[in-house]
């Protein structure tokens, strides 16, 4: 698989999950996963860390050790200083204390932003229904540590 085929799988991924009633509101992480492993083999967001990159897969795309990031989640009322809109959302960098997990995330997600790819976008508390879009970065701020996502229409 390289960039394009991902490209086209993460948007008829999303145009399925559509057609399913899975998106734009979807019931749990857990029911997105199942209905894309099944008809997909890939899954969209996995773990309690908000930038997910699917290493094991995507490292085999970009030919090396970071991969590409698939979806992030977003959670309601959390740590982080996120915004949402129709137009545009801001979401921040991860800062943990697993230093080289967030570092290995912020640049799948320089991946994502160099090669167009759409991201999938969770929003919503870690229990209870979830909003699901599909984005692309449009600029990466590095000094307040912060991507700028527009929503793919």
């Amino acid at each position: 698989m390289n960039l394009n085929d991902e490209k086209e799988l993460r948007d008829k991924v999303y145009e399925y999950l559509l057609f399913n009633n899975l998106a734009p509101i979807a019931k749990s992480r857990d029911d997105l996963n199942k209905f894309t492993e099944q008809n997909f083999g890939i899954e969209i967001h996995k773990g309690e860390r908000g930038v997910w990159r699917d290493a094991t897969r995507t490292k085999k795309i970009t030919n090396d050790k970071v991969g590409i990031a698939v979806s992030f989640h977003s959670v309601t009322e959390g740590p982080y200083n996120d915004s949402h809109g129709l137009e545009t959302i801001k979401y921040a960098f991860p800062n943990t204390r697993s230093i080289t997990h967030d570092v290995r995330e912020i640049e799948s997600m320089k991946v994502a932003f160099e090669n167009e790819m759409p991201l999938f976008i969770v929003v919503g508390p870690k229990g209870g229904d979830k909003i699901l879009r599909r984005g692309l970065i449009k600029s990466i701020n590095y000094d307040q540590k912060f991507w700028i996502l527009e929503p793919i229409k």
